[in-house]
């Protein structure tokens, strides 16, 4: 009968449960996404409080640079302080185009994600499926 419980049972001692051990199913921390992953990118606009955000399949160099320039084409002739984390396709080469358009990336310190202003408000943006 191992493996079962029965009726009546004898107390427990100390640290042990009725059943005996097991291994519970978990899933790891990269587990399986079948349903795929979306990518929140967004930017918070001060003087309004409104958030402008796309939302991608992917978070490569080139979504951020066309998010860069939605919100170039948004404010035109205006310099943009664009507040970013240290993610790496931030500081690509091909991002330079900020630059050159009066777009100032500030990338936050290591492990201060909590600074920018757009995480807290990043969940009024995704809806539920």
């Amino acid at each position: 009968m191992r493996g079962r419980v029965r009726a009546a049972q004898p107390a427990t001692r100390a640290g042990r449960g009725w059943f005996g051990r097991r291994n519970p199913k978990r899933l790891c921390a990269t587990y399986r996404r079948t349903q795929g992953v979306r990518h929140l990118l967004g930017a918070l606009d001060l003087a309004t409080g409104k958030i402008r955000y796309r939302i991608r399949d992917r978070k490569r160099w080139w979504e951020f640079l066309s998010l860069l320039k939605s919100l170039r084409a948004r404010w035109p002739g205006e310099r943009l302080y664009v507040i970013a984390d240290n993610f790496s396709s931030h500081k690509r080469a091909e991002v330079t185009w900020a630059g050159a358009n009066d777009v100032e990336l500030v990338f936050l310190l290591t492990y201060s994600s909590w600074l920018n202003g757009s995480n807290p408000n990043s969940r009024l943006c995704v809806t539920s499926r």
